[in-house]
């Protein structure tokens, strides 16, 4: 029965007969148990324009009359389907408004009106306020303890505490009534009744990898808005006072139960969870489980910052209360790192896409924390590979080997980690003060610093691959894009950390002693903070005063010779250091469509006539990136990197997530040339300009290209050496390659998989380059419309007439591609 149709939306009492309260007693009603069930099924099918349902249970007051006092006595009365049902409607009531779906309307283009919004705010702030009745809690608590009490859980009881936990997410996510107290609270009735200790023991249960993801989200949402810098720090006071080695564990902060919690309460409960969370080797049971679960599964109910967050948040707590290895295997492991840097670079090309795109999903705090997680497993990893094992609480057997194992073989395997390395060049280089904070340009320069100073120290291993020449590495900072990113972090030195000011003159100092490159100095985005840092007498140590006294002398001397001043100096900088038409240029694939973009030519169909004609004009360098993507791509399908995924993650975890493999342009020198026509066409005749639907703006390898497509793809730039490659070229094969190596123009579908549309001979290959060599001019509209095209499997014709695009659809035409398109629908009508 359908209720609430039969009242507008907003159902009464009478309409939901869930209960009755009789001389202030409630009586559960006997079809209570099939309404509950009804009730959510309602809910999912409710109306995504106005929420009807939704709001009709709010406006009922359904919660407060009928959820709590049925949740309190099945609890008490042992009914537990009831109980388990209300538990349930719950969980579907208090949904995030966030993660509700609403439909457009035509007054409100997002679907969201004002009117809607504030009620079902409402609903939710009554969610949170039912669950600052201590006895809510206790009965939930009480009937997922008993169940844990089992020796084997029926998959009706997992999914059931998955719907509590769901519950528990939702109610601390819940926005609270101001004034804003009710959070603090909430927290405190948690822990008083053992709700930490609760989430320690699923994370040990057989059964805990259907419960890591929102067990994650609820320590997320409980420590928001608590800087970890504040825990730390308590941590270390405690740590010092006590006089003692490890932290006092027998604090118990859950004894202290109250209605009236104050600040220092939730401290204590705070601290006490970190500790119990450490040590109980629950942060390293759950790291480890998500880092599987995201690698295999796309659909995980988490945001993948969340998990940069877990690692980010938590992993300094390990050195303070110095755990022993075992209780942070999982994630001081390569493999994280490797993780890490991969989902770095796919943030950073899905942000550069969305933001072009202006669109909502632009979030560039999804970057910052996956770089912080990157600065924190790095952090902890000096601090762990200085420790003599003897300092740190080692136990177990074999322990002691596998922390030296570790240690010896994580140095050996950071130099061969060449895409680490250049992320922080790439990070650098897209660095924009528009859409990045601070914090986030710190993070990167601190984060680097931590890394050359690690490889130094790895430098004493024996390394599992190529070693790296440091000089070499360091000549790509040698620009004034990344070393304006330097002087604008500097010019905060005053309120700087002195790590940060460190790691800015410790690159500054490289610059000049180590590549000679003082001129790249004498700028003002790099002068200004010098001169004021010299005239405060700031206090830094003795080698940054003479880097500064060197720059300043040296500027002073070609200001005398008349070259230039720091006033006259061409160089307009803004915040960024840099002039607006210095920042990092859009590629054209990064550029949206448009009449007024820029067009290119396509001067020849014969890829390799294009080739050749790039490297006179200079581009032999890029083509080689290009080359030695393609070539660590294939060396990936045929399995080199299995094991030791470190040596190439880029190429590895895309391989293993079924995504294409972009190639990065790292440096300024790479991505400038994709602002070139003739090189962008290069990349679009071979196939690797990626479809509409990808995430990423950068050039892609296809997932579905075999490791013999790739190895001849790869040979149209040039032959390929067995000393260069790191598999063994008889496991390939070479083959002659049409001119349009991946197939035709019209291949990539909308899920970006590689199909073969039509087989077309030679001779059709020829009269199409005759056609195609005829159109004077291409503009990159026409192509985005091709593409277009070849997405939806038909011509597509835009609404707004377009000349351009007019006279290349009579030329596709001639190519016979009208007639390909048409038949390819008829036998997919056959088949149906």
């Amino acid at each position: 029965m359908d209720w609430m149709l039969s009242s507008g939306g907003a159902p009464s009492m009478v309409l939901l007969p869930l209960g009755i309260r009789y001389n202030s007693q409630y009586y559960i009603s006997i079809p209570c148990l099939s309404y509950l069930d009804d009730l959510v099924v309602q809910l999912k099918s409710d109306d995504k324009k106005t929420h009807s349902r939704r709001r009709g249970l709010g406006y009922v007051d359904v919660i407060n009359t009928d959820l709590k006092p049925i949740l309190i006595l099945s609890s008490k009365n042992d009914e537990p389907e009831i109980f388990r049902s209300a538990v349930r409607l719950l969980a579907e009531i208090s949904t995030p408004i966030e993660c509700l779906v609403f439909e457009e309307t035509i007054n409100h283009a997002n679907g969201k009106s004002p009117n809607v919004i504030y009620e079902l705010t409402q609903l939710l702030y009554k969610c949170k306020e039912a669950f600052l009745d201590l006895s809510v809690i206790q009965a939930i608590v009480h009937n997922l303890e008993h169940l844990l009490e089992k020796q084997a859980l029926s998959s009706e009881e997992t999914i059931f505490i998955t719907f509590a936990l769901v519950l528990f997410r939702n109610v601390l996510h819940a926005p609270e009534r101001p004034p804003a107290a009710q959070q603090d609270q909430l927290v405190c009735n948690l822990f008083s009744q053992k709700f930490d200790g609760f989430l320690l023991k699923l994370l040990a249960c057989p059964q805990r990898g259907d419960w890591a993801a929102v067990i994650t989200q609820i320590i997320s949402v409980i420590f928001k808005d608590r800087p970890v810098e504040n825990i730390r720090n308590r941590f270390r006071i405690r740590m010092e006072t006590s006089g003692s080695e490890n932290y006092d564990e027998s604090n118990n902060s859950s004894d202290e139960v109250g209605q009236n919690s104050t600040p220092n309460d939730v401290s204590k409960f705070l601290d006490q969870f970190v500790v119990d969370f450490m040590l109980g080797y629950g942060y390293n049971v759950v790291v480890g489980i998500l880092h599987q679960q995201l690698l295999r599964d796309k659909n995980l109910p988490l945001d993948k910052p969340q998990f940069f967050w877990l690692i980010a948040y938590f992993l300094g707590f390990a050195s303070i209360l110095k755990l022993d290895f075992q209780s942070i295997k999982n994630v001081l492991h390569i493999d994280i790192l490797c993780y890490l840097t991969w989902e770095a670079v796919c943030e950073i090309g899905r942000l550069d896409k969305n933001t072009l795109q202006r669109s909502m999903d632009a979030n560039p705090r999804r970057i910052h924390r996956c770089v912080r997680a990157i600065h924190e497993y790095l952090q902890a990893f000096q601090v762990y590979s200085r420790l003599d094992c003897t300092r740190v609480n080692i136990s177990g057997p074999g322990s002691t080997h596998e922390y030296q194992r570790w240690s010896y073989l994580l140095c050996g395997y950071l130099p061969a980690m060449r895409d680490l390395r250049q992320l922080f060049v790439l990070l650098l280089r897209q660095f924009n003060s528009k859409f990045h904070c601070r914090r986030l340009l710190c993070d990167i320069i601190t984060g680097n610093h931590l890394l050359m100073t690690t490889l130094k120290q790895a430098d004493e291993f024996p390394a599992c691959g190529p070693r790296f020449d440091l000089t070499e590495h360091l000549s790509q900072f040698c620009t004034k894009t990344i070393l304006a990113r330097y002087g604008s972090a500097l010019t905060d030195f005053r309120t700087n950390r002195p790590f940060i000011n460190d790691s800015i003159f410790t690159i500054l100092l490289h610059v000049k002693n180590d590549l000679g490159k003082i001129d790249l100095l004498l700028h003002p985005v790099i002068l200004r903070p010098f001169v004021k840092i010299w005239e405060e007498s700031f206090d830094i140590c003795d080698s940054w005063h003479t880097l500064i006294e060197c720059v300043l002398q040296t500027f002073w001397k070609n200001h005398q010779s008349g070259n230039y001043s720091i006033d006259s100096y061409p160089w307009n900088t803004t915040t960024d250091g840099l002039a607006d038409e210095e920042n990092l240029t859009l590629t054209k694939a990064k550029q949206p469509a448009g009449n007024n973009n820029p067009s290119f030519n396509v001067l020849h169909t014969d890829t390799q006539v294009v080739v050749n004609q790039l490297k006179i004009s200079g581009f032999q360098k890029q083509l080689i990136w290009i080359q030695s993507s393609l070539l660590a791509a294939c060396s990936a399908r045929l399995g080199t990197y299995v094991g030791q995924e470190f040596r190439n993650p880029i190429a590895s975890l895309s391989l293993r997530t079924n995504m294409p493999c972009p190639i990065i342009p790292w440096t300024e020198e790479e991505s400038s040339a994709l602002n070139s026509d003739l090189f962008y066409s290069l990349m679009f005749l071979i196939g690797l300009i990626p479809p509409t639907s990808c995430d990423s703006v950068y050039p892609c390898i296809p997932h579905e290209w075999s490791p013999d497509t790739v190895y001849n793809v790869a040979l149209v730039f040039e032959n390929v050496d067995q000393q260069n490659v790191d598999f063994d070229l008889a496991c390939v094969c070479k083959s002659e390659l049409n001119n349009r190596v991946a197939g035709s123009l019209f291949d990539i579908s909308t899920d970006g998989s590689h199909q073969q549309i039509c087989q077309i001979s030679a001779e059709e290959y020829q009269k199409q380059d005759e056609i195609l060599a005829s159109l004077p001019e291409v503009p990159l509209n026409v192509w985005e419309w091709m593409e277009k095209s070849a997405e939806l499997g038909e011509i597509w014709t835009p609404d707004i007439e377009d000349a351009a695009i007019s006279d290349v659809a009579n030329g596709v035409n001639e190519l016979g591609l009208y007639d390909k398109f048409s038949s390819r629908e008829d036998e997919e009508s056959a088949m149906e």
